[in-house]
C-alpha cells in the first residue's frame, strides 16, 4: 500500500546509480581532491570527477557501505555513485541506500559485487521532497548521537590504555586506603608460574556435543572485548569426573592456539562451564595475586607481545602451559594489586556503559529509518 501522498515505482524512477571512473597508478597524480574506492576514501588526485555534494557506494571488493560526500571528488571504478538525485533529497537517498541493504544484491561469488540495474529495478515508494528533508533531519539527529557516542568510546578507551600503561607498570602508584599515603616499595619481577598454574581444558570428543547440559567453552568463545561468550557454545553432559575442567565466574582464560592465540577473556556468568582443549586456565595460588588484577595485567601490550612471541607455528600458532608459566611479570603486593583492579575495572565498567548505549542507539535508530522511510510512521511538516 502507497503511502497517502508518497510517490511508487522503480528506484531509477527516483535517482539514477552509475558505475566509477578507472584510476590507474600511473595516472594518479598526489592532490586535494579525494578519490572514494568500495571502502571508503582511499587517496587524493588532482582532478575533479563529481560535484559534491554526492553519494558514493561499493560496487566491487566491498559491497554495501554508502558514503556522503560533501566536496568534489571521483568516484572510483569499484563503486557506483549516484548521477541523478531527480530533484530528490541527498541525505534522503543516503539514508534510503543504507535501508535497502545493498549487500543482498551481491552477485559475485569470489569478488563481491554489485550491478546497479539490479538496484535500479527494485519497486519503491518515496515521500514528497519536503517529507523527505524532515526525515533526513531526524535521522541525522540520530546519526550524530552516535558519532558522539563512538568518540567517547574512542576516548575512553585511550584513556583506559594510558592508565593501564601506568598503574600495571609502577609509573603511577595509587593511595593505600589504610594509611592515606601512596602505596610504596619496589615490584617483584617473578615468572608467571611462580603467581599461577594454567591448567588446559579437556579434550571432549564431538560425539559427546548435545543440545543441551553444560556449556563448553572453546578458543571460538574468547572474544575480541576480552569477555567470554556461551551463545554458541557446544554442550556437554555434566560428570563428576570434569570437575577439573569447571570454568566459574570471574575465572581468567587464555587463547593457546589458533589465529586468536594468547587472547584472554574473563568468564562472567553465574552458571558453570567446562573448559575445552587448548584453552587455558589461569589458577590464582593464595596470597600472590587475584584474579582481577591477572585479568588487567594480561591485556597489557607489553604481555600480549611477550605470549605471541613464544607462540610457535605459522598460519595457526600455538603456545603451552608451560611457555605462559615461563613470562616474568612485575606485581606489586596484594593490596595494591586489589586497588589497581579496582580502578582499572570501573574504567572498564564506563566503557561497557557507553558501548551498550551505542548499541541501543543504533538499534532504535534502525527501527526508526524502517518506519520512516516506508511511511508507517508519518512526521509533522510544521514543527
Amino acid at each position: 500500500m502507497v503511502p497517502n501522498g508518497w510517490s511508487f515505482g522503480r528506484v531509477d524512477n527516483f535517482f539514477i546509480l552509475q558505475r566509477g571512473f578507472d584510476l590507474t597508478n600511473k595516472k594518479r597524480v598526489e592532490g586535494t581532491i579525494p578519490v572514494y574506492s568500495s571502502s571508503g576514501l582511499a587517496y587524493y588526485h588532482n582532478e575533479v570527477k563529481v560535484k559534491g555534494p554526492g553519494i558514493v557506494t561499493g560496487r566491487k571488493g566491498s559491497v554495501g557501505k554508502v558514503f556522503m560526500i560533501e566536496e568534489d571528488f571521483w568516484p572510483h571504478d569499484t563503486t557506483l555513485w549516484v548521477k541523478d538525485f531527480k530533484a530528490n533529497d541527498i541525505l534522503y537517498i543516503k539514508y534510503f541506500l543504507d535501508a535497502l541493504k545493498l549487500e543482498r544484491f551481491d552477485e559475485a561469488s569470489s569478488v563481491p559485487t554489485l550491478n546497479r540495474n539490479n538496484v535500479h529495478r527494485v519497486q519503491t515508494v518515496f515521500p514528497p521532497l519536503p517529507e523527505q528533508r524532515k526525515i533526513a533531519k531526524i535521522l541525522s539527529t540520530w546519526d550524530r548521537s552516535i558519532a558522539t557516542t563512538e568518540k567517547l568510546i574512542d576516548a575512553s578507551k585511550q584513556q583506559k590504555k594510558a592508565l593501564m600503561q601506568q598503574l600495571l607498570t609502577g609509573k603511577k602508584r595509587l593511595v593505600d586506603p589504610e594509611t592515606g599515603k601512596a602505596f610504596e616499595g619496589e615490584w617483584e619481577e617473578v615468572k608467571l608460574s611462580q603467581l599461577v598454574k594454567v591448567t588446559g581444558g579437556n579434550a571432549f570428543k564431538s560425539e559427546q556435543f548435545a543440545t543441551q547440559g553444560i556449556p563448553l567453552i572453546k578458543i571460538s568463545n574468547i572474544k575480541a572485548d576480552y569477555s567470554v561468550n556461551v551463545d554458541s557454545s557446544a554442550f556437554i553432559a555434566e560428570e563428576s569426573k570434569y570437575e577439573k575442567f569447571k570454568v566459574k565466574t570471574g575465572d581468567v582464560l587464555i587463547a593457546m592456539s589458533g589465529a586468536t592465540t594468547g587472547k584472554v577473556g574473563c568468564y562472567r556468568f553465574d552458571d558453570f562451564s567446562y573448559l575445552n582443549q587448548r584453552v587455558g586456565r589461569f589458577d590464582p595460588k593464595k596470597n600472590k595475586v587475584t584474579k582481577p588484577y591477572l585479568f588487567q595485567l594480561l591485556k597489557l601490550p607489553k604481555v600480549q607481545h611477550d605470549i605471541l612471541i613464544d607462540a610457535v607455528g605459522g598460519a595457526q600458532p600455538n603456545i603451552s602451559n608451560k611457555d605462559i608459566e615461563r613470562l616474568k611479570v612485575k606485581v606489586p603486593v596484594i593490596g595494591e594489586q586489589q586497588k589497581i583492579a579496582s580502578v582499572l575495572t570501573v574504567a572498564d565498567k564506563e566503557i561497557e556503559l557507553l558501548e551498550a548505549k551505542l548499541a541501543h542507539l543504533k538499534q532504535e535508530k534502525k527501527a526508526l529509518m524502517q518506519q520512516l522511510l516506508t511511511g508507517k510512521r508519518r512526521v509533522s511538516l510544521s514543527s
